[in-house]
């Protein structure tokens, strides 16, 4: 009888945790940076994007913004979650005129968010596991930012700095191919829906590519 109720308790354990394990990918971390636009009129904006379903729950996480010597400027962190959890949605962090440029309404507006376009990073989770970011022209900071987070930056995209009127992308190619950060040329096309890129989110490669046209998603 002994042994029937701990195989009992046993199956019950079990069961709970596999009842929590999707729960769990109901989160906020799986998500990477996608695009940077240096704006000059209240238009700067910092695209995130999802590799997994459900990564919602970004109340009180905030993308970060690190000066060239890798010394945290600015955080744009959120008040509450998103209502799009698909694999692949896209989360737009911009200035107060980014919806009046790109008619695009994005996800969190924040009037400090200021990207300058000789250099920073920006990064989602910052610190936590796992957490992304993208460096571009004369960023030096990667040391820095390491050891104040723990989290790692590759090599600036477009060294020169973020072109006037360009932002920079990461290209997501599909299954193994890399990704890559490329300046690309704004445009106030209407933006795809669901909130979803075509491609699938793999791991980003360290380099810079010609200007291609920019496009904030929703």
């Amino acid at each position: 009888m002994r042994r029937g109720i701990r195989l009992f308790a046993l199956a019950t354990a079990v069961a709970a945790v596999l009842a929590a394990a999707p729960t769990a990918q109901a989160t906020f971390h799986l998500i990477k940076v996608r695009e940077v636009y240096a704006g000059t009129s209240d238009d700067s904006y910092v695209e995130l994007q999802m590799y997994a379903a459900g990564q919602t729950f970004l109340t009180n996480h905030a993308m970060t913004v690190y000066n060239a010597a890798g010394t945290l400027v600015h955080s744009s962190k959120f008040t509450s979650g998103l209502a799009n959890g698909q694999n692949q949605a896209t989360v737009l962090v911009g200035d107060t005129g980014v919806q009046a440029k790109f008619g695009v309404a994005p996800d969190l507006v924040d009037a400090e968010l200021a990207i300058p376009a000789a250099g920073e990073a920006a990064c989602w989770n910052a610190g936590g596991l796992p957490s992304d970011c993208v460096a571009w022209g004369n960023f030096s900071g990667a040391g820095a930012l390491q050891a104040a987070t723990g989290t790692t930056v590759g090599s600036p995209a477009s060294p020169g700095g973020i072109t006037p009127g360009k932002a920079i992308r990461r290209s997501i190619a599909p299954a193994a191919r890399p990704c890559s950060r490329r300046a690309t040329t704004p445009t106030t096309a209407p933006p795809t829906s669901p909130r979803s890129p075509r491609h699938r989110a793999t791991t980003p490669a360290r380099s810079a590519r010609k200007p291609v046209p920019a496009r904030p998603t929703r």
